[in-house]
């Protein structure tokens, strides 16, 4: 039996005896009082001494009996997800967005020189098309990679802001958009040559054609 239950309900026994054998003008038989001065004292009187000791000790077991409270759930930032690194899909319609930590092949060399490589940035102002000089193609598995090649001017005057795709089955046409990211700029004249990595992702079996905007003979890539 729980160590406070007990102490009450023996309590609770002894004050209901003192005070059924007082109101009969007798002494309790098995458990006298062994004090005088308690012998003297009201059965009215015992009876509230009792309960007064009884709450008391009910007190003190409430006290005893602590709550641990249960540790609040965590409020801090939840990390960020890790993209996962399955292959890309087929290429679709529309911008095509850069994809970081990809592997890309190697590309021969240009004829008209060492081109400096840019990275889309979307956003920029006044946007236009733009005519790709050179078009070359190489494979990673059957994942498609694109390079672009075209003149262009100085940033942020000239700014490459996406590249677009128009997929027709196997023809993929590419089309270089440049803008600005500074209308009130002045920049100086000079001519650029520039270049952009396009993913294309990985295509089912079969034979592509890649063409762009411009001047750039399309090229021919088999995926095997």
């Amino acid at each position: 039996m729980d160590r406070c239950v007990y102490p009450l309900r023996v309590g609770q026994e002894w004050a209901a005896y003192v005070i059924a054998e007082r109101a009969k003008g007798r002494e309790p038989a098995a458990r006298r009082l062994r004090l005088a001065a308690v012998n003297r004292v009201h059965p009215r009187l015992v009876a509230v001494a009792v309960v007064v000791a009884l709450g008391v000790i009910a007190a003190g077991c409430a006290g005893g009996a602590s709550t641990v409270p249960s540790p609040s759930p965590s409020t801090g930032p939840v990390p960020s997800a890790v993209p996962s690194a399955t292959p890309s899909a087929a290429p679709s319609n529309g911008p095509i967005q850069p994809k970081p930590s990809i592997e890309v092949p190697p590309f021969p060399a240009l004829p008209d020189g060492q081109p400096t490589n840019v990275v889309p940035r979307p956003g920029t102002l006044d946007v236009h098309n733009v005519a790709a000089t050179h078009i070359a193609a190489a494979l990673n598995g059957r994942r498609l990679f694109v390079r672009l090649a075209w003149w262009s001017g100085v940033e942020p005057c000239h700014v490459l802001d996406s590249i677009v795709l128009d997929r027709d089955g196997t023809n993929l046409h590419l089309t270089i958009r440049e803008g600005t990211t500074d209308p009130n700029a002045i920049c100086i004249e000079i001519a650029m040559l520039k270049s952009t990595i396009v993913d294309l992702g990985e295509l089912e079996p079969g034979t592509y054609t890649v063409s762009a905007f411009g001047e750039a003979a399309p090229v021919s890539v088999e995926v095997k």
